[in-house]
């Protein structure tokens, strides 16, 4: 089967963890985005006992300030499989 990642066909979804990044994810995650829109789902290891920098509501935050209201219900509940 074909997919063209540019229809937002991608027979995949994309969890971004901070598993030690030394970057900042948002620019990765708004490319990612404009490509396919239903590809990032948001998820949390909570409690972060295997990570760097442990889970923060801050990383909420600046999914809410980083897109728009549509794109973060798509992204913070709707794209999550049921």
């Amino acid at each position: 089967m074909k997919t063209d990642y540019k229809s937002g066909s991608l027979p995949f979804r994309l969890k971004i963890r901070k598993y030690g990044l030394d970057f900042d994810p948002i620019s990765i995650m708004k490319q990612i985005h404009s490509i396919n829109p239903n590809a990032i789902l948001y998820g949390t290891d909570f409690p972060s006992t295997r990570v760097k920098v442990p889970f923060s509501k801050d990383d909420i935050t600046r999914v809410k300030e980083s897109f728009n209201d549509s794109d973060q219900e798509q992204i913070l509940y709707e794209n999550a499989p049921n």
